[in-house]
């Protein structure tokens, strides 16, 4: 219960009125746009899940990465490209809702590893991996430089083009809810 209320107040920096659309004040030509997919969030939910459920830290590590290039690889929330103009990492609005997605998922990390009495070593490295490609964005945004080699970034970019839609943010929030379900659930329960 303590984890679903966490939840609950890591889910107001995400108002969903604010995160449907944020494709209206971009403006300019979109050569080499970013990428921006499922939310980080989700993408640690998973890395929980998985991080309980395997219970060592390398397989979990590595299964976290897989995960993440599965989840960008189906439909999912963001802008599409076509839709895209100029760098979305300057859009104040996108910003938002990345920042907000950041901060909410630092704090699921805090709560699941809280909650994953032992197993907590797993649980974390699920999330690690599961949220390391995106350390992209805040690479290039906060130090004008993604971490990864350009092979890596543009294998990211493409697992997702022609997979991110502005209108997906209710998916984003329904498979947020469900893979919390999940990560609760997997983090909590006795060890085998």
């Amino acid at each position: 219960m303590r984890y679903v209320r966490l939840l609950h107040q890591a889910s107001r920096f995400l108002p969903v009125d604010q995160c449907f659309s944020v494709t209206a004040d971009l403006k300019g030509p979109a050569p080499d746009a970013e990428r921006r997919g499922v939310l980080v969030t989700n993408h640690v939910l998973a890395g929980a899940a998985i991080g309980a459920a395997v219970e060592r830290p390398l397989p979990a590590l590595a299964l976290g990465v897989l995960s993440h290039v599965a989840m960008d690889s189906v439909p999912h929330w963001g802008l599409a490209h076509e839709d895209r103009q100029g760098d979305v990492m300057r859009n104040p609005k996108f910003l938002r809702v990345a920042y907000r997605d950041g901060f909410a998922g630092l704090a699921v990390m805090g709560a699941a590893v809280g909650l994953a009495r032992g197993r907590r070593l797993p649980v974390l490295a699920g999330m690690v991996g599961a949220a390391l490609l995106d350390l992209d964005k805040p690479g290039k945004h906060f130090v004008g430089q993604s971490p990864f080699p350009a092979a890596v970034d543009r294998f990211h970019a493409r697992i997702q083009e022609g997979r991110e839609h502005d209108h997906r943010m209710g998916q984003e929030l329904a498979v947020a809810a469900g893979l919390a379900a999940l990560a609760a659930v997997l983090c909590r329960a006795r060890r085998s």
